[in-house]
């Protein structure tokens, strides 16, 4: 919980300005996951930024000029409890938007190194390839699927069973 808070409340204040919420949904309590606290914030800090990218790209397509256009980026954290004693459980966190979506031609290279589909000079193609490094560094794994109008990101770690590592 605490990453999501991180990021959040990086970001916030700038989305905002740009007609954009951030929301966030977790239980009071977050189970700890396996992990580093700083690399899950990054994780989410680049797939909130994508999300805004994504909003701002849809509302200037269909107005031609950027306009507040209400864009929503949802974050969910829930606990997924062991199933038996010899699983430990886990944790996804997914981040949705009302961004438009990906194209179906290329969602299976989004987490490609050096794939973007953004303007010369405004993005590497790196930010979704190491993020997804990191989340399988963590022992997770990270995926993304079109919905009703936006992309859904979902980062699926661990929970620690030692209470060792990051919240």
């Amino acid at each position: 919980c605490e990453s999501v808070c991180d990021a959040q409340s990086l970001l916030s204040g700038q989305f905002e300005a740009e007609g954009i919420t951030i929301s966030a949904d977790m239980p009071k309590e977050c189970t700890t996951v396996m992990g580093r606290r700083n690399e899950l914030a990054q994780v989410l800090i680049n797939l909130l930024t994508n999300a805004r990218d994504a909003i701002v790209e849809s509302a200037s397509g269909r107005k031609g000029r950027f306009t507040p256009l209400g864009g929503r980026i949802e974050i969910t954290v829930r606990d997924v409890p062991a199933t038996d004693a010899a699983s430990g459980g886990e944790v996804p966190i997914e981040v949705k938007d009302n961004g438009g979506g990906v194209s179906p031609e290329i969602i299976d290279r989004i987490f490609d190194p050096f794939f973007t589909t953004k303007e010369v000079g405004k993005g590497t193609g790196l930010g979704l390839s190491i993020s997804y490094g990191i989340v399988n560094e963590m022992g997770g794994w990270l995926s993304v699927e079109n919905f009703g109008g936006g992309v859904l990101f979902t980062i699926r770690l661990p929970a620690a069973t030692d209470g060792s590592d990051t919240p």
